[in-house]
């Protein structure tokens, strides 16, 4: 995983209430925390330190809450350096709607995650679609990436000022695949 996005969430968690923070935290290494904020931005953080994160704090805020976390988490990731460039253009120069966005679903997956599958996008109508991912790798937390996959497209359409949904529709944990159901005004 980008090394930004995994700063993000740790950030995220330390904003959280102090009980919350330090229960989610105490369920990580030490050693995890500090490999995440040594890296440099343009670097991968190895996947299983990030889902190590991922893992605690699902396991600590609840599916609901967490899905919660991950939109604060990308709203803020997307205002680092290594995004914010990206979305400013997008936005600008592109005048991105979300169906355009998530058009690049593809694109943009690929450059924030390595070996993690394949993110696609078919548009419904002119405000809703489905995203779909697939061929993630065996021997991780499926579901609890797929929930938080959920507050990555919700915070997309916070970037991009599309008030909507996003719903987990499907999920095949044995072979690594999600389709989430997407909608905007």
């Amino acid at each position: 995983m980008r090394a930004p996005l995994t700063q993000s969430l740790l950030a995220t968690i330390e904003s959280l209430d102090p009980l919350l923070r330090g229960r989610v935290l105490g369920g990580i290494r030490r050693g995890a925390v500090d490999e995440v904020r040594s890296a440099l931005p343009i670097t991968w953080v190895p996947f299983p330190v990030h889902m190590e994160i991922v893992g605690a704090l699902s396991r600590v805020v609840g599916e609901e809450e967490f899905v919660h976390v991950w939109r604060r988490t990308m709203v803020g990731a997307f205002g680092r350096p290594f995004l914010r460039s990206f979305v400013a253009m997008s936005k600008t120069i592109f005048e991105f709607k979300p169906a355009g966005l998530f058009s690049k679903a593809s694109h943009i997956y690929h450059h924030v995650t390595r070996g993690l599958g394949s993110l696609t996008f078919a548009p419904e109508t002119a405000e809703t679609g489905i995203a779909h991912l697939w061929g993630f790798p065996s021997g991780f937390a499926f579901r609890t990436y797929a929930e938080g996959m959920c507050g990555c497209f919700l915070a997309a359409l916070d970037i991009l000022d599309h008030p909507g949904t996003s719903e987990l529709a499907e999920v095949n944990e044995r072979i690594g695949s999600a389709k989430y159901r997407i909608a905007w005004k």
